[in-house]
């Protein structure tokens, strides 16, 4: 919810999919649907996020669509992990001025 919300506080109008966990990413990926955006928790059940951002940015089609990592990690080392795998953005689930400033940034490029 927080997330639309972010979204919609942007000023922008976006068809929203979700997916719960990352088998349910990998179902919508065969779907063949396109996005502006990914967003995604590292923390999802069955399979983390890291390894669907590795599964995304190997995929011919989905490569260049700009991902952003939300999640409540702190952890040093998935945020460098999430970056060397493409991430564009690490966003602390608890900094959103600076989740939706990132956001921004992401659509005007």
């Amino acid at each position: 919810m927080f997330l639309e919300e972010a979204i919609k506080e942007l000023g922008y109008s976006f068809n929203i999919s979700k997916a719960c966990d990352g088998d349910e990413l990998n179902k919508i990926m065969e779907k063949d649907l396109m996005f502006d955006l990914i967003i995604m928790d590292i923390n999802m059940p069955k399979k983390d996020g890291k390894q669907c951002l590795k599964e995304l940015k190997a995929h011919e089609k989905y490569r260049h669509i700009p991902v952003v990592m939300f999640t409540v990690s702190q952890r040093e080392k998935d945020v460098e992990e999430s970056y060397s795998y493409g991430a564009h953005y690490y966003s602390e689930a608890k900094c959103t001025n600076e989740f939706t400033c990132n956001l921004e940034n992401t659509f005007q490029h």
